[in-house]
């Protein structure tokens, strides 16, 4: 069996219940079994699990759900971080794209209508961009949003 299917076993066998609400998820798990399947595993012993073992424990975590442009909703935990992988991507891309820019090696693509949009990301707000690098931006803020944030901050200069 490989580690992946190990993996899949473990977490079906452990997860017992999830509940999903607009502004909970709730997992219970037992915590019996993954004491015992780790034991096992560390004393090189034969795992013996009954339902006299079982220790089932609720874990609460409170989250917002937050609408996407693409009607695809995302869940946003409080407190953790969020990365937004398109939001990444877009920062990134500006950076890059400025930088050949500056080199005189900016390649056709980039001189198109939205990579040229991308391009004005770089001079947005240190604190933008760090926000979105370490995932604590606005749940909302999409790459459009962030264009014309951009566009505003641009003008504005």
């Amino acid at each position: 069996m490989n580690t992946y299917q190990l993996d899949k076993v473990f977490l079906r066998t452990v997860i017992r219940r999830i509940d999903l609400s607009l502004n909970r998820i709730s997992i219970n798990y037992d915590i019996g079994y993954i004491i015992g399947y780790f034991a096992t595993m560390a004393f090189n012993a034969e795992f013996k699990y009954t339902e006299e073992n079982e220790q089932i424990i609720t874990n609460h975590i409170d989250v917002q759900v937050a609408l996407t442009p693409q009607r695809k909703n995302k869940i946003i935990i409080p407190g953790k971080a969020n990365y937004d992988i398109k939001l990444i991507q877009a920062i990134v891309k500006s950076f890059w794209y400025n930088k050949l820019g500056a080199e005189r090696k900016l390649p056709p693509e980039a001189r198109n209508g939205n990579n040229k949009r991308l391009r004005k990301l770089r001079f947005l707000p240190p604190e933008i961009i760090e926000s979105i690098m370490n995932g604590t931006q606005d749940p909302e803020l999409n790459v459009k949003k962030l264009i014309a944030m951009a566009d505003k901050y641009v003008e504005d200069k």
